[in-house]
């Protein structure tokens, strides 16, 4: 069946749609040993498509599922517009075009699925079977009361957060550790902005020392820069995010930017979490 050049680039997993345009119109693909244009169809299974004089990778038996470590610096995106490195840069064209699951900002780091089963990656993201993910973050400006608003009930974007469960690791703090159980989190939930005030408030009366900790902080949703908001309206400041679980899985021995394909064991995990939601 003919499908535009671009499209079929871009499936075989070299790169977005964009860039096989732009490989296009610079002259780096032919068919069947002509030089292509923009606009011109093919069929993948029939035309002989070169691009820079290499044939396309074949496209994947089956699905593909990978646990990636995700680094600093690097987007969650196949194709960047700011010329940012990119999780797709990370992986080898043999594996094919497989889409990030989820999301981890630009400076956050650690777990990241990517597959290209796409029946999995939707009940992955899907509100109502989201699994729980594990962060450990850094921070900077803990204080005594921290635990408590990290706990405390939230909304963020006008609707309540989960009750998240906070651990704390460790902290430099003249109050000493705080790892009691918040007793507010059976209060009414209070807006962002409102807990964020409450959080400076806070710090402001206890002197806000610029002293550190280490946290892990699981939750089940994925709103946009939750964790970074949910320390900033604590009145702290993430120095480092680090995803380090996802239902079952974990990073393991992964160091940054080395990834590894799921087993069928794992997969078969992550579904039977997602089927107990």
């Amino acid at each position: 069946m003919n499908e535009r050049l671009q499209k079929i680039i871009a499936a075989a997993g070299l790169c977005s749609r964009r860039r096989a345009e732009e490989w296009i119109a610079q002259g780096k693909v032919t068919v069947n040993g002509g030089l292509a244009r923009l606009g011109d169809t093919a069929d993948p299974a029939l035309d002989e498509i070169l691009v820079e004089g290499k044939p396309l990778p074949a496209a994947p038996a089956k699905n593909t599922t990978i646990l990636l470590y995700k680094p600093r610096g690097c987007v969650t995106t196949l194709s960047d517009e700011k010329g940012r490195p990119t999780v797709a840069e990370l992986l080898p064209q043999e594996l094919g075009r497989l889409y990030p699951v989820g999301r981890l900002d630009q400076f956050s780091e650690g777990l990241l699925l990517m597959t290209n089963d796409g029946a999995l990656a939707n009940r992955l993201t899907h509100p109502a079977g989201e699994v729980r993910k594990t962060y450990r973050l850094w921070v900077s400006g803990w204080h005594g009361g921290a635990l408590a608003l990290l706990r405390r009930p939230i909304e963020l974007d006008g609707r309540r957060i989960a009750p998240p469960q906070v651990r704390l690791l460790w902290a430099k703090d003249g109050g000493g550790m705080q790892n009691a159980k918040c007793k507010m989190q059976n209060e009414a939930p209070v807006g962002y902005d409102h807990a964020r005030e409450a959080g400076r408030s806070y710090r402001s009366a206890t002197g806000g020392e610029q002293n550190t900790a280490a946290l892990e902080i699981t939750i089940h949703e994925g709103r946009n820069r939750q964790i970074r908001r949910m320390a900033e309206a604590a009145g702290l400041t993430v120095t480092r995010l680090k995803r380090v679980a996802e239902g079952p899985l974990t990073l393991g021995e992964l160091k940054p930017g080395e990834w590894r394909l799921l087993t069928e064991a794992e997969l078969q995990k992550l579904i039977n979490e997602i089927m107990k939601i």
